[in-house]
């Protein structure tokens, strides 16, 4: 996934997820190495001082996602050691998967799990 891509789904998940409104407009345009993306302040401008978080990259920022997604879901993390690859589950009663989303890092898996789970 490009850099363009993961930043637009961080975005997504800050608007999505956790209810904050972005300004893509602002945010489609590269502001440095960040590809910094703002969220929006009461009077519809960007507000400078609140740069959408990298969930796809960061970890902190990845695990917090996680334990929102985990307040309201049955989330099972998994490894696979023969392909590399990080996975995350939406489990249903008896354990059985409702989905699942990998990727080739843990952060990337988690931010493509809220995507999917949101998008239902």
């Amino acid at each position: 996934m490009t850099d363009t891509k993961m930043r637009e789904l961080d975005a997504w998940i800050e608007e999505n997820v956790f209810g904050l409104p972005v300004d893509w407009e602002a945010g489609r345009r590269k502001h440095g190495p960040g590809f910094l993306w703002f969220i929006k302040g009461e009077n519809g401008q960007p507000n400078r001082c609140e740069v959408v978080k990298n969930y796809c990259t960061d970890p902190a920022a990845s695990f917090e996602l996680l334990k929102k997604l985990a307040k309201t879901n049955d989330v099972l993390v998994s490894f696979d050691e023969q392909t590399g690859d990080f996975f995350v589950s939406k489990l249903q009663a008896y354990g059985t998967q409702d989905f699942t989303t990998g990727a080739n890092t843990l952060e990337l898996a988690i931010a493509k799990f809220a995507r999917k789970l949101y998008s239902k």
